[in-house]
């Protein structure tokens, strides 16, 4: 019985961390990130911290817009490049 629960748990913990790595429309998760990405109301964001942020991101080339989606053009620009 005790060589079967160490085995469960540890199932458990994999399913639990990685159940949750599933993203939106144009985003992948990635499980060290910067802390910020490009976004609408700022594409080239200068300072940023150099931790590691688990999460889901914008892919590349796409910004994060107000509604905290991932886009590949921002409202009322047309020459908007993603870094």
């Amino acid at each position: 019985m005790r060589s079967q629960v160490v085995p469960m748990i540890s199932l458990f913990i994999l399913v639990y961390v990685y159940a949750d790595t599933e993203c939106p429309a144009n985003e992948v998760y990635d499980a060290c990130g910067k802390a910020c990405e490009p976004a609408c109301n700022d594409p080239h964001p200068v300072l940023c911290l150099p931790s590691c942020f688990a999460g889901c991101k914008c892919k590349d080339g796409f910004f994060r817009n107000e509604k905290d989606e991932c886009v590949k053009e921002c409202p009322g620009t047309s020459t908007t490049k993603a870094p």
